[in-house]
């Protein structure tokens, strides 16, 4: 194992700038079918498959398509006329017929071509009419949002329209869910700069993180458009792609990024500081995302798509972005080399993190503890042989005392950084 990952170095040392090429060849092949990804989604799939309710809805969408099981349903409402007007009659055939105009339209049912008064009020003010659509529960939403604008445009004067039922609420819960994604996007990223502003407080290092996340979205929604053409695939393989993919990608690059650093603040060359990265850093993640890749692939058995298709989405863009830290990553780290730490943000060291994560020297006060432990002038506080062996003779088991033992506990695993010029 510890040859794989010392191979992975060497290639990545020795050979940057061919790796980059593949990973840049790699994203340009994948980024046009990325951005048409939305495109092959459904909005359908929380059947159970093979269920008695799935294979019921299956044999009347094909046996009894008269009855429209895909449809929009239209309402009609004004407050001055009812249906008996005809202006009233006029305007819903002007809407109707808008509609009936579109290919994906199997047929219109009102009250003024089929004369059921159960279509209308009691007050005779509102009426619906069932819009049939000839396409399937996976293409309903896509051919409702023209159905709507066609449905309601040049609507007369005090009279309202309104189009609702099943396709026409996944549609708008397609649009809503699309825009919420865009805008936690953009408060997301952000705070990730921030974070990572002061995790590193160097622009160059924040930048990798940022560029193995997006770069990972980018090839895993290009592979997942492929996937979609073969199996099914819900809207919500979106939502969680990315939200996996950028807490991976960062996280994964902090672990590497930080380990290069400190590497090179210890005086190891590039290639020796890359090296080291990817035979502790690059192992630790590399198992982390083995085990996050197994742990989904049990979320694949559940015989629901809107759950295989959480799974499948979390599945690719963890394994892509495990894929570019373990050899893209190095291969960048390997170009920059010394400049990793170039356009310095200078903070003020309260709200540094990147002190101790890089290998810098910090102040031995930390927190309260490193104020109690040094004295003014940078003596620590000496303890009289005295008091020490009191100490020992209070920790030591009392004889014939089993619940006096000695604690083979490992302490707390808060360390506290001590400057050896204030040691005595």
């Amino acid at each position: 194992m510890n040859r794989a990952f010392s191979l992975l170095a060497k290639v990545a040392t020795r050979h940057p700038w061919k790796v980059v090429a593949v990973w840049v060849l790699v994203m340009a092949v994948a980024a046009p079918f990325a951005m048409r990804f939305e495109d092959i989604l459904t909005s359908a799939g929380w059947d159970v498959g093979g269920s008695d309710s799935q294979k019921a809805r299956q044999l009347i969408e094909h046996q009894l398509p008269q009855t429209f099981p895909q449809n929009l349903v239209a309402v009609f409402h004004s407050d001055e006329l009812t249906v008996d007007d005809p202006k009233y009659s006029a305007a819903v055939d002007s809407a109707l017929s808008r509609a009936e105009g579109d290919k994906s339209v199997a047929g219109v049912m009102s009250y003024f071509n089929s004369g059921n008064r159960r279509l209308v009020s009691e007050d005779g003010r509102t009426t619906y009419a069932v819009v049939g659509l000839n396409t399937s529960a996976d293409d309903a939403p896509r051919a409702a949002p023209d159905l709507i604008k066609a449905l309601k445009r040049d609507a007369p004067d005090g009279f309202q329209i309104d189009v609702t039922g099943q396709a026409a609420m996944w549609a708008d819960f397609n649009r809503v869910n699309k825009e919420s994604m865009l805008k936690g996007e953009l408060m997301a990223w952000p705070a990730v700069m921030l974070v990572l502003i002061l995790a590193f407080g160097s622009v160059v290092a924040m930048g990798l993180p940022l560029l193995l996340a997006m770069l990972g979205l980018a090839i895993t929604f290009g592979l997942l458009y492929g996937l979609g053409h073969v199996i099914p695939l819900s809207i919500w393989v979106m939502n969680f792609a990315m939200m996996v993919g950028v807490g991976v990608g960062v996280d994964y690059a902090l672990f590497i990024v930080t380990r290069f650093r400190q590497a090179l603040r210890n005086g190891a060359s590039v290639p020796e500081a890359v090296r080291e990265s990817v035979e502790t850093s690059g192992k630790a993640i590399f198992f982390s995302g083995v085990i996050v890749i197994m742990a989904l692939t049990a979320v694949l058995l559940a015989p629901v798509v809107v759950f295989r298709s959480m799974a499948l989405g979390m599945i690719v863009v963890v394994a892509v972005v495990l894929a570019a830290s373990l050899t893209l990553l190095p291969a960048l780290l390997t170009l920059i080399g010394t400049r990793i730490d170039r356009w310095r943000i200078p903070l003020p060291g309260r709200f540094r993190m990147d002190a101790s994560a890089s290998g810098e020297s910090t102040s031995p006060r930390v927190g309260w503890v490193g104020r109690t432990a040094s004295q003014p002038g940078g003596r620590t506080p000496s303890r009289s042989p005295t008091i020490a062996i009191s100490d020992l003779a209070f920790m030591a088991p009392k004889p014939g005392n089993p619940r006096s033992r000695f604690s083979r506990s490992l302490p707390s695993l808060a360390a506290v950084q001590i400057d050896a010029a204030s040691l005595p």
